[in-house]
């Protein structure tokens, strides 16, 4: 019959003791308070007035040797695991509570991810912007560039269709963006940005 975690943990301190000579590693070994065996890791708690003395037994070294004692008694083994609690409540309190703070770190790695995604389109448009300017025939001539103009503008309504939110929302990111490729078109054809906006939005206007 496997032994509970209380059970295991009464039988090991002395072995720890044994093996770890050090009174402040002791008193923490003493007021340590075993709850559960789950999931390859071995739940000790302290009260919340004797957490700090949690130190000794994270020190990797002191921390290792109580593992493999654990293990062995165990039959399995075991990862130390210290908490700020002695109960199985506290226990699954502290599960909650990193349950959502692994939720709100993905959550934040998810949105990091799309803004770093809407970035790297925004420079691909950049680029083809760029491109078009050096490809377009006769791009000193202001025929040259009036074609080049209509061309450039297309394309970036064409990236708003799929950059832009479809609630149509102002977002920072979002305009300083634009902002960045109209300057460039701009700066191609030596002509005012606000000018190339206005005639972006005409462009994209429905009643144009």
């Amino acid at each position: 019959m496997a032994l509970s975690a209380q059970e295991i943990w009464a039988q090991g301190v002395d072995r720890m003791k044994d093996k770890i000579v050090l009174p402040s590693m002791w008193e923490a070994l003493d007021h340590a308070v075993p709850i559960t065996i789950e999931n390859g890791e071995f739940v000790v708690g302290l009260p919340s007035q004797r957490y700090s003395l949690s130190g000794h037994l994270r020190n990797p070294g002191y921390r290792r040797t109580i593992e493999i004692i654990l293990s062995e008694l165990a039959g399995q083994d075991v990862q130390l695991r210290i908490i700020e609690g002695t109960t199985l409540t506290d226990w699954e309190r502290t599960k909650q509570r990193e349950a959502l703070a692994a939720a709100s770190r993905e959550q934040e790695y998810a949105q990091r991810r799309k803004q770093e995604e809407v970035e790297q389109s925004w420079d691909a448009l950049y680029d083809r912007v760029v491109r078009a300017y050096s490809e377009q025939p006769y791009r000193q001539l202001p025929q040259g560039k009036a074609q080049y103009l209509r061309r450039a503008l297309q394309m970036v309504s064409e990236a708003m269709d799929e950059l832009y939110s479809a609630s149509d929302e102002v977002d920072d990111l979002t305009e300083r963006n634009l902002a960045r490729v109209i300057d460039r078109i701009a700066n191609n054809i030596g002509a005012p940005p606000v000018l190339v906006a206005y005639e972006l939005f005409r462009l994209r206007s429905p009643e144009r």
